[in-house]
């Protein structure tokens, strides 16, 4: 999936800090209005996705002083906001330490936690994976000097629109130490994208996959090239010929990738249970492995990204991104939240 429209908000000084929103090729996002923050702290873009108009909103908190910051952000976004709005990032604080926290506590005041809430509930706005498991503890970030895990990433929409998500899930920390917050929230019906092939040159690196093609074409001149067939017939026919064996070495290849990543990804989630319930670290030693070798393979896969997300990988700490999902019965937007 490749990620090319991109909305960025950057830190004015050379610290490694800033926001991005990204959509995918599939969707046809039109944008109306933005706001950005000159310390790479917030981003909000408001804009169109078919008939529907959404106002989406990513944070990176400070980890002090984060309740009166939030606050004040929250109070910017509820002027700014049009339409149905999805917010999200890294608060850098625990809502409800009792269950969101390892430890049961939390280093803010109660007081000021429960004023934090209050300004998201006069927003109407809703904690999506926890109104979903209501009673499950699960965390977005470890923290090694304190041996703790904390749920500090969360999705909120407005209490309205919960009933358009479809699902909620917090997946395995892979790229950094936050884990990825994942929402499927389904879409009015809009237009499936156009779709055009593009050889993955990618496929052209490995010279396994060159002899093949070298010998796949061999064989179809050899056969074809008779003099009973013009040259501009059999041009247009070995084009045709060609492409349909690169479609099936890519997929061939994309097949094994994602078997090795789906096995990857089992182990890392059952050792990730593990570590959460034991905080041992021999358990946590093996996950790192295992997080570098899924990252490797990530590294792979992402090899022909645009360039715009290559450059920000190093400066990204919040990025979200939208996936057009296609299905016979609607159309659903997947909002994930990572931290890099």
């Amino acid at each position: 999936m490749y990620y090319t429209q991109w909305f960025h908000s950057g830190a004015d000084t050379k610290a490694s800090k800033g926001v991005s929103v990204g959509f995918s090729r599939h969707i046809n996002f039109t944008l109306l209005d933005i706001c950005t923050d000159h310390e790479g702290r917030f981003i909000f873009i408001k804009g169109r996705i078919g008939p529907a108009v959404f106002t989406f909103g990513n944070i990176y908190a400070p980890n002090t002083e984060q309740i009166p910051w939030i606050r004040a952000v929250l109070k910017k976004l509820s002027s700014f906001t049009e339409g149905t709005l999805i917010l999200g990032g890294d608060f850098n604080v625990t809502l409800n330490p009792i269950i969101d926290s390892s430890t049961g506590r939390s280093s803010i005041r109660v007081k000021s936690l429960a004023r934090l809430i209050r300004t998201l509930q006069s927003m109407q706005l809703t904690d999506v994976w926890r109104t979903l498991y209501p009673s499950v503890r699960d965390y977005t970030f470890y923290s090694i000097p304190h041996n703790s895990y904390s749920r500090l990433d969360y999705l909120f929409l407005p209490s309205t629109h919960v009933q358009y998500c479809q699902s909620a899930s917090i997946l395995s920390q892979v790229l950094s130490d936050h884990s990825i917050v994942e929402m499927i929230y389904e879409l009015p019906q809009t237009p499936p994208p156009y779709r055009c092939w593009r050889l993955n040159d990618l496929l052209l690196k490995s010279l396994r996959n060159v002899d093949r093609i070298n010998a796949r074409l061999t064989e179809f001149f050899g056969r074809n090239d008779n003099n009973e067939v013009s040259v501009q017939m059999l041009w247009e026919a070995h084009k045709t010929y060609v492409r349909g064996e690169f479609i099936s070495l890519s997929a061939y290849v994309r097949k094994t990738r994602s078997q090795n990543m789906s096995d990857l990804q089992s182990k890392i989630s059952r050792l990730e249970r593990l570590h959460k319930r034991s905080l041992l670290a021999s358990h946590l030693e093996e996950l790192t492995s295992l997080r570098n070798e899924m990252k490797n393979l990530l590294n792979l896969s992402s090899a022909k990204a645009p360039c715009t997300r290559t450059f920000f990988a190093d400066r990204i700490l919040a990025v979200f991104s939208v996936q057009y999902t296609d299905s016979i019965l609607n159309h659903s937007l997947q909002w994930v939240c990572k931290k890099y």
